[in-house]
């Protein structure tokens, strides 16, 4: 099977203009094992970690492709290893505690958090902690310390109602997002640990990812009850009003899981049934994503045939980890790279006001703009540095308002080390 992902890429200099990143290559590591991987993650360095359910383990595959299985005593349905490869994590639904894998011995180690019940599981870095969610107890619960190897609970984020399995960091990790049993996507505050739901009534999702600079999210889904179908939909983080849809058709009837993974300028996506793409029968797909995070056509990521069960991406994006049903895992490097950094700005005067809006790319959510202003009008004009800033949206978008300065002027913004063109209302 001729891997696609070329072409999709391609199509995503039409939608933006812009240079599509390198097709990944082949697997770097490739291995079979005797079930199902329910679970994997991958670190910066390559390694990668695979959840194994029946067999109580979790095995850690190196970049060479040789193995190391950490034998815990519970089925792992969670896994997460941290960037430089040298700790992964693992729960099991039926114990209360975090096992804490060594990597460079497979040795394994236990910190209880003292409820059973746990799924999903995210390691924070800019915290240093990890997040677990624990449906049955209707709550997150965060252990912190973790490189200091202390594993101490520092509190718990109370979900009621909701049930929150699954995990999923924002950049810059003040943001997490989930999806709950009853297949509804939240929004979780960490640092006033508040909970909002998301997403349209119509659609049950199985999984969401968050785009590189935290504007997008992206839902595997079931769109519209019994007579529905599967979609990939992305959705506004703030609001989850939807945004776009790519319909999916499964080969055969039923349903299945799709799980997703965001990379800079590709969506990565692991289905339990197949697709047709492109007169090729996969569960393991790929779509262009723009410098807006508009989805492009499908294609898929590999040429291994199959259907997959997971997949997951390196915290700087470059590695995948994906897992089949067939009973492999597979890690490749994605040779994907962000789009420059850049900031739109337009002008608009009303009544003696000036508004500036705009829509900043590659730039993360909560960045400070600054704008500055240059009177016309002045006998010496200069670009003056403006007290009040403008800040990046949820959906990557700002705005700035005040009185005009004078009838004559022109402004631009910066952020992030970028500015934007010069404007004149």
């Amino acid at each position: 099977m001729k891997s696609v992902l070329a072409a999709a890429l391609a199509a995503a200099v039409a939608l933006v203009g812009a240079p599509a990143s390198a097709a990944p290559l082949p697997p770097y590591a490739e291995v079979s094992f005797l079930e199902v991987p329910n679970a994997v993650a991958v670190a910066d360095t390559g390694l990668m970690a695979v959840s194994l359910f029946d067999q109580k383990s979790v095995a850690l595959v190196s970049p060479e492709g040789t193995v190391q299985t950490a034998e815990i005593d519970c089925g792992p349905v969670g896994v997460a290893i941290n960037s430089e490869g040298t700790k992964a994590w693992a729960v099991c639904r039926d114990s209360a505690y975090l096992y804490i894998v060594d990597t460079a011995t497979a040795t394994v180690g236990i910190a209880g958090f003292g409820e059973v019940g746990a799924e999903g599981i995210a390691y924070r870095p800019s915290a240093d902690e990890i997040l677990l969610a624990t449906p049955t107890s209707q709550s997150i619960v965060v252990i912190g310390d973790i490189k200091a190897d202390n594993y101490l609970i520092e509190g718990k984020i109370p979900t009621p109602g909701l049930g929150v399995w699954t995990l999923a960091l924002a950049p810059g990790g003040n943001t997490a997002y989930g999806v709950t049993i009853s297949n509804k996507v939240v929004r979780l505050d960490l640092s006033t640990q508040t909970v909002t739901a998301l997403g349209g009534a119509d659609m049950a999702a199985w999984s969401v990812a968050v785009s590189a600079d935290g504007t997008t999210l992206y839902c595997g889904a079931w769109i519209g009850g019994d007579n529905g179908y599967p979609a990939i939909r992305s959705i506004d983080p703030a609001t989850g009003a939807t945004r776009q849809e790519v319909r999916l058709n499964f080969s055969i009837p039923g349903s299945s899981a799709i799980n997703v993974a965001a990379g800079y300028r590709v969506l990565y996506a692991a289905a339990g049934l197949g697709i047709n793409v492109n007169g090729t029968d996969t569960g393991l797909l790929a779509l262009p994503l723009d410098s807006l995070g508009r989805m492009g056509p499908v294609g898929t990521f590999t040429s291994t045939a199959g259907y997959g069960s997971a997949v997951g991406l390196s915290t700087d994006r470059s590695r995948l980890s994906v897992s089949l049903t067939s009973g492999i895992a597979m890690a490749m490097v994605t040779g994907d790279t962000p789009y420059p950094a850049s900031l739109s700005l337009r002008a608009k005067t009303a009544k003696g006001s000036v508004t500036l809006t705009g829509r900043a790319v590659s730039i993360p959510v909560g960045t400070r703009v600054t704008v500055l202003v240059k009177d016309l009008t002045a006998k010496r004009p200069r670009f003056v540095a403006q007290a009040k800033t403008a800040v990046v949206g949820a959906n990557g978008r700002f705005s700035w308002s005040a009185r005009m300065p004078s009838k004559r002027f022109e402004a631009y913004v910066s952020a992030a080390g970028v500015r934007s063109s010069t404007v004149r209302p």
